[in-house]
């Protein structure tokens, strides 16, 4: 498939509007006019078969942060780009035998960037990657996935993140302390809110004194939480507003089912309304079921009882494969270039 060439350069708004091309390849085309150039490649009119990620600024505005991925998408380069003259240097470079995600959801401090990843351990873990690409320093050592850094208090050594641990369905606000000291162990991520509900809608507050969320999970209506922090822990917590059972007969439950090979797969089972469970009832089940690389469809929160499967005497089964993420990389890397083999197998099971 063919896919727009781009290039990236500079216009000084304010003074001379001639373009300051960067010292990188054309990106985009197909493998038929792409040469076999490196994404890194500054030979002059190469064109590489892969695409230009989101770029950023650095705090001085005087370089440009140009990420970059081949086709297969498997070897990340992270360039700073000169808006000067255009050269660029590489300050980190990501390398792993499947999918390599951009960089998203990162913080800026003074010296560095705050951002996850999830390369070097099967798991998503917390980063700090230095602006000239002297450091590259691992912060976390815990199995997270999803995880998405919110905000960071240098000062008092202090970051915040959201993420799903060890594989739950539930993402948890979490506070890491952030190491003193080159030779710092990983610190332990401490969780703010409840393990056992979801956390969404999190506001940290600017002063880094108290946070908001709404938690819940699928047998529990949402609550609007305030906490007040001190030292990256809880003091306080105020209930805002709870949400009224509407239909308190109706149940959904979160399971886990065990594959052949070891996988544990997290399903939600709604059932019907005046549901009998003694057993001795029969009942027809819909199953909604997707296989694709880190896209669950089961998430631990509540949602609205009441649907027309409900109305009609249906138990609707919510259903994720061992590529959703639950089971960090492992799973993820099998439905690598088969997308098929892998889910079906666990839905068939």
């Amino acid at each position: 498939q063919w896919n727009p060439l781009v290039k990236i350069g500079f216009v000084d708004t304010e003074g001379d509007s001639s373009i300051v091309w960067a010292d990188c390849p054309l990106m985009g085309g197909d493998c038929t006019v792409a040469n076999s150039m490196p994404a890194d490649s500054v030979a002059e009119g190469a064109v590489c078969d892969g695409y230009f990620g989101i770029p950023f600024w650095k705090s001085d505005s005087k370089e440009l942060c140009v990420p970059t991925l081949p086709r297969i998408q498997n070897d990340l380069n992270l360039f700073s780009v000169s808006a000067e003259d255009g050269s660029k240097r590489l300050i980190y470079n990501e390398k792993y035998p499947t999918w390599i995600s951009w960089f998203e959801n990162m913080v800026f401090g003074e010296n560095g960037l705050y951002v996850a990843r999830r390369f070097e351990t099967g798991w998503d873990q917390i980063y700090f990657i230095s602006y000239d690409g002297e450091q590259v320093r691992r912060l976390t050592d815990s199995r997270l996935w999803d995880a998405s850094v919110l905000k960071v208090d240098e000062k008092f050594g202090k970051l915040y993140f959201s993420a799903r641990l060890d594989g739950a369905p539930r993402t948890v606000l979490f506070c890491l302390d952030l190491p003193r000291g080159k030779k710092a162990s990983y610190s332990v991520p401490r969780a703010l809110t409840p393990l056992d509900k979801y956390a969404e809608r999190i506001v940290i507050a600017d002063d880094f004194k108290s946070f908001s969320a709404r938690i819940s999970n699928c047998a529990t209506p949402p609550s609007d939480i305030r906490c007040k922090l001190k030292a990256g822990r809880t003091t306080g917590t105020e209930i805002i507003s709870v949400q009224q059972d509407e239909h308190p007969e109706l149940r959904s439950e979160l399971i886990w089912m065990t594959t052949s090979d070891g996988f544990e797969l997290p399903a939600i089972i709604s059932y019907p309304e005046n549901f009998d469970y003694s057993g001795k009832t029969r009942y027809p089940v819909i199953m909604e079921i997707y296989g694709g690389p880190d896209t669950p469809y089961v998430r631990d929160r509540y949602r609205k009882p009441r649907s027309w499967y409900s109305e009609n005497g249906i138990i609707k089964i919510v259903c994720d494969s061992r590529a959703a993420g639950h089971n960090g990389r492992a799973g993820e890397d099998q439905v690598y270039k088969d997308l098929t083999s892998a889910p079906v197998k666990d839905f068939c099971e």
